[in-house]
């Protein structure tokens, strides 16, 4: 079993507005983060941050000299119960790019992919159901581990997939499937060609619906020209049938796989960025199934600014936005977080997203953070990852990490 991670907590300068026990008035008081010594970055279009199962909340995160941990929630208690390191991270101390994922499968087997930047992508599973106090290494089980960018998901059969990017920015997006719970796994099935003329390459958020065995992708194309900001162009949208395995377009037109800039840009494009800066997207869906993404499209002056789009059941709507991200969209109400100078704010909506009204400052600190709320099963008190960058160069170990929800921050 590995070591259990000794946190602290102790936030330096680090305040949070909540709603007082009468809910008639706010009060401010100091909010200790789960931890104070995270590295990494954290992605805001990465899936499967955390997962909740039988009264408890799964958190995966970066912890100390860029391993995988999973800290662990318990609701009934109200409190952090285990801070566990998972694995290994082969990849290198100052690359951030081995965010870990999180899934519990059918049975409650926790399995968490993690470390991997064109290479080592590594894989460890519970012993035991739902439990993070003994992990099992099954790297060796995996067809293919030159990959990156780790997506999990699991479907009513128990079927397991992993999206994940091959190699560098070129490569194809692809997935495998477990069909025993880790234990063995397909051959590797292509969704995205990496190195169709012209040489492109691809950024993706992928997401299950709500309501059925469904995947939803979302995702940009990459010039592949090195030039950053202008390399990143566009959106497209796609889904998948588990039931059939194929790809069709939101009208329907069947898609061949993997998918080639040409058909990418005849079939499956919802909106043109005209060259301009196009960041990845965070995708959601709504509770019937109708997708919404959220990402940055540069202006004329170049700077970048949150757009949102929605499909409204005919059409693909498209606009402005103050926030950089939302919670899982419900038919009464969405809610977004916008960050900006250390001051992480709530904005509601009431009509999908067309207009927001701000709310309360949930977080003040001196650091700047980045936002995440793209959890599996979440329970309502656990549905916000806040991780403060302490400044812009992500010093690694002194980020602080926060969790929130209905009833605040999890302490």
């Amino acid at each position: 079993m590995l070591l259990a991670l000794a946190i602290h907590s102790v936030a330096s300068g680090a305040k949070a507005t909540e709603q007082s026990p009468d809910g008639k008035g706010k009060q401010d008081k100091v909010s200790p983060p789960m931890v104070n010594n995270a590295w990494g970055n954290l992605y805001k279009f990465h899936q499967s941050r955390a997962h909740y199962r039988s009264g408890k909340t799964y958190l995966a995160w970066v912890g100390p000299d860029n391993h995988p941990y999973v800290s662990v929630y318990s609701h009934k208690k109200n409190e952090w119960s285990a801070h566990e390191r998972v694995g290994t991270n082969l990849i290198s101390p100052k690359d951030y790019h081995g965010n870990p994922s999180i899934l519990i499968d059918r049975e409650g087997f926790l399995h968490v992919f993690y470390g991997g930047h064109n290479k080592k992508m590594r894989y460890s599973r519970s012993s035991k159901p739902l439990s993070n106090d003994d992990w099992q290494d099954y790297t060796s089980r995996l067809p293919y581990t030159e990959s990156t960018y780790p997506q999990l998901f699991v479907m009513s059969d128990g079927t397991i997939y992993s999206f994940y990017r091959r190699k560098t920015h070129r490569g194809n997006w692809s997935y495998v499937t477990s069909e025993d719970n880790g234990s063995t796994w397909s051959k590797e099935v292509h969704v995205l060609d990496g190195s169709s003329p012209p040489g492109n390459g691809w950024y993706t958020a992928f997401t299950k619906d709500p309501n059925c065995d469904r995947i939803h992708l979302m995702f940009l194309w990459h010039a592949s020209k090195d030039n950053l900001p202008h390399s990143r162009r566009n959106l497209y949208y796609m889904h998948m049938d588990h039931a059939t395995g194929k790809w069709t377009s939101m009208e329907n037109e069947k898609l061949n796989t993997p998918l080639s800039f040409k058909e990418a840009n005849g079939k499956a494009m919802i909106f043109d960025s005209k060259n301009k800066y196009s960041s990845i997207p965070q995708l959601w869906l709504t509770d019937d199934g109708r997708p919404v993404g959220l990402n940055r499209i540069s202006e004329d002056d170049g700077v970048a600014i949150r757009h949102l789009h929605v499909w409204t059941g005919e059409s693909w709507r498209t606009q402005k936005v103050p926030i950089d991200v939302i919670l899982k969209p419900t038919k009464k109400e969405w809610v977004g977080f916008r960050s900006r100078e250390g001051m992480v704010q709530r904005f509601t909506s009431k009509d999908e997203g067309a207009h927001w009204t701000p709310g309360e400052v949930i977080l003040q600190t001196d650091g700047e953070q980045n936002l995440n709320a793209l959890f599996a099963e979440a329970h309502p008190d656990a549905v916000l990852v806040i991780h403060d960058k302490v400044d812009e160069q992500r010093v690694p170990g002194k980020q602080r990490l926060w969790v929130w929800g209905a009833a605040g921050f999890l302490d």
